[in-house]
């Protein structure tokens, strides 16, 4: 009897997981869908698809939202530290030129899907955001940089 007492969490473990998954691709669908009245243009794509798109778009805005310490043990090369969880974050984003395209992102996507909501309400025209983040740019063996301490 004791030792199926793991199976209940598990099953809740699982289901929980599922559930948040399912509840993220529903938001995602509609975070993510072109807005043709506005001309917005928001994809979300594997790291490389982010790599090949700033290959073909060099003026590409690259914005980290994660924390300064993430941001100091390593970023995409040239990346513009502007932290989600900052005072003063929707100024520094609207500081942007909404007409040059915009790569987003943070360690595993929860933050900059809500920078992704930021930047649209903003007018961006071209967003591009890395699905699950930092960590699945490392995981595809793309290049990073240790930023130079300021």
């Amino acid at each position: 009897m004791l030792s199926a007492l793991w199976v209940l969490p598990a099953t809740a473990g699982a289901l929980a997981g599922w559930f948040y998954l399912s509840r993220e691709k529903r938001q995602d669908k509609h975070r993510f869908r072109p807005d043709p009245a506005s001309g917005t243009r928001c994809r979300n794509g594997p790291a490389a698809e982010a790599a090949a798109f700033l290959k073909d778009h060099p003026e590409t805005v690259i914005l980290d939202v994660r924390s300064p310490r993430e941001y100091a043990s390593g970023a995409l090369r040239g990346a513009q530290l502007i932290p989600s969880g900052s005072g003063d974050f929707s100024v520094r984003i609207s500081a942007l030129d909404p007409a040059v395209p915009v790569l987003v992102y943070c360690a595993g996507g929860h933050r900059s899907r809500k920078a992704v909501d930021a930047l649209k309400a903003l007018d961006f025209k071209t967003i591009q955001h890395i699905h699950r983040g930092y960590y699945s740019w490392l995981m595809a063996g793309l290049p990073f940089e240790i930023p130079e301490r300021s």
